[in-house]
């Protein structure tokens, strides 16, 4: 069963999606945050399409592990999209995920606006790379 992976941002929200054995996260894309209605829908119809059986919503935290409005914004649109897709939703801390997403990028020498366009959907990957890989030691 596939696991999605949403990076909120007040503009856009990052997506990305496993394979179907669940060890591997790809970019997918991204949807807008807003109107919120839609942005769920969006998501709602992702992981139809894609078979997803579990969503996890990357958390932003500061540095010292404090919990701010983007948190509280991310863990809002956890509820709803657990709401509207009836699919269990997990929270996997994410500091640092876009820049290790922005490095990846520019390892990969993408660039300029097309990078723009892909550091969402590349933080979302990080961040379920993050969880999967979670999960895979909690199994030994």
């Amino acid at each position: 069963m596939r696991v999605l992976g949403l990076d909120y941002g007040s503009v856009r929200i990052g997506v990305a999606v496993s394979d179907e054995g669940g060890s591997l996260a790809f970019p997918h894309g991204v949807v807008g945050a807003v109107p919120e209605r839609k942005c769920v829908g969006e998501v709602a119809r992702i992981c139809c399409e894609k078979g997803v059986g579990t969503i996890v919503v990357g958390l932003p935290k500061h540095m010292c592990g404090d919990e701010g409005e983007s948190a509280v914004a991310a863990r809002r649109l956890g509820a709803l999209v657990a709401d509207a897709t009836g699919i269990p939703v997990k929270f996997v801390d994410e500091r640092l995920s876009t820049v290790a997403a922005d490095k990846a990028l520019s390892e990969a020498n993408v660039r300029g606006s097309k990078k723009r366009g892909r550091i969402d959907a590349a933080a979302a990957a990080v961040i379920l790379q993050t969880y999967l890989d979670s999960e895979q030691c909690a199994q030994f």
